[in-house]
């Protein structure tokens, strides 16, 4: 069985979806809503496409929260069943922090949504059968009760839209995310709007994985991976002794194994393009890789066994991502201010919208990046490439007192 954290229900704390940045995009007005659907709240009747915080709360919250949004899918039933009783929670506090206090408590302590609201609300907005959403366990379906025992939850992970399209009946979001605080990744998710005012979650595409999670050993245990702003630390054979429920598929890699960590470690600095080779380890039974990647980079992972009885072994990474060495050629010289995130910067310049936008046009050609700009509805400024083979994107937007130069790599 999963493990959550269990909170109050009176008492419980969401996660806030992380600013914008001022980011915006073309202007167009999705379908006015009509009569919203019984037990779910509807998204606002009318969404301009560039007003990227109202649309991260309307359609992507509710599901990146409940956890149906960290892997790719086409069809709704691909999701994790456990997913749609959180996901109820999470579509019934948006709008009313004490939803949950209605509902009768089980003896264990548990709420008791009555079947049918749970599964009106969350059909409302999936294309999945109702025995689907029962096989859940964790926020398991009750048949003696005809009902779902839920609780309060909580979450660490941050979500934001950064572009925004619509064609047709189709809007497609495309979404940063964050783990713990720090850049997980980037995606894109699909929503079916209906002529009612409804819409449906139509796909979900992970496209980029933050640079840790491409580190994480296959048989590491989620509950032992400990990410923090500059280091990876994991057990390799985390999975060992707990069954094979939910455990990973088949892997080549094996945790228990020194040789089968190393090759998996080279072949995945590899393909993060990093330089670098294999270190001696501190005794025989360890070893260690150092190098730098990205933007000259620094990398270093070891592999070792805290005690000589140790079944498996630790894996300890370092790595530091930094904009710095990229920004520099990116700012004018005049800029007013300068702010360096993890994954962006954001450079506060004076002047005219069109002569910024050539500098950038001009500046990213001058550093090697490939891509093109283009203005939108004259108030901003875009521009989407690769750098060294990674996504970069230049956004301006603002007013002729200040603008703010939005840049992510």
């Amino acid at each position: 069985m999963k493990k959550r954290t269990r909170l109050p229900l009176a008492g419980i704390v969401l996660c806030l979806v992380l600013a914008a940045c001022g980011q915006q995009g073309p202007e167009r007005v999705i379908s006015e809503s009509s009569a919203p659907l019984a037990s779910a709240p509807e998204a606002p009747a009318a969404t301009p496409l560039y007003n990227y915080d109202e649309l991260t709360e309307a359609y992507l919250h509710d599901p990146f929260q409940a956890g149906m949004l960290n892997k790719t899918w086409s069809r709704a039933v691909e999701i994790d069943p456990e997913c749609f009783p959180v996901y109820f929670v999470f579509l019934m506090l948006r709008t009313d922090p004490e939803a949950l206090d209605r509902y009768p408590l089980d003896t264990d302590g548990y709420g008791l949504v009555p079947e049918e609201e749970l599964e009106t609300a969350v059909r409302a907005h999936f294309d999945v059968p109702v025995e689907h959403i029962r096989d859940a366990e964790d926020f398991g379906y009750r048949p003696d009760r005809n009902a779902y025992g839920i609780y309060g939850v909580g979450s660490v992970t941050q979500c934001q839209v950064i572009d925004a399209e619509q064609a047709g009946d189709r809007l497609t979001l495309t979404y940063d995310f964050y783990r713990i605080g720090r850049y997980g990744g980037r995606g894109v998710l699909q929503v079916a709007l209906k002529e009612d005012g409804g819409y449906r979650y139509a796909a979900n595409e992970i496209l980029r994985e933050g640079v840790a999670h491409k580190l994480i050993f296959p048989s590491a245990h989620p509950s032992e991976v400990v990410i923090t702003d500059s280091s990876l630390t994991m057990n390799a054979g985390g999975w060992s002794g707990r069954g094979a429920q939910g455990a990973p598929e088949h892997s080549e890699y094996d945790g228990r194994a020194l040789d089968s960590i190393a090759a998996f470690y080279s072949k995945a600095a590899a393909q993060l393009g990093a330089r670098g080779e294999e270190q001696p380890g501190e005794s025989a039974d360890s070893w260690a890789w150092s190098g730098t990647y990205g933007n000259r980079m620094p990398l270093e992972i070891a592999v070792y066994k805290r005690a000589p009885g140790d079944e498996s072994y630790t894996i300890s990474i370092d790595y530091r991502k930094s904009l710095s060495g990229l920004v520099e050629p990116l700012t004018p010289r005049d800029a007013v201010e300068v702010t360096l995130h993890e994954e962006k910067a954001v450079i506060s310049c004076r002047g005219l919208l069109e002569e910024l936008a050539a500098y950038y046009a001009a500046a990213a050609e001058g550093i090697g990046a490939v891509g093109s700009g283009h203005g939108i509805e004259g108030r901003c400024w875009k521009w989407s490439g690769t750098y060294r083979g990674e996504p970069l994107s230049i956004f301006i937007s603002g007013d002729d007192d200040m603008w703010n130069v939005d840049i992510r790599y």
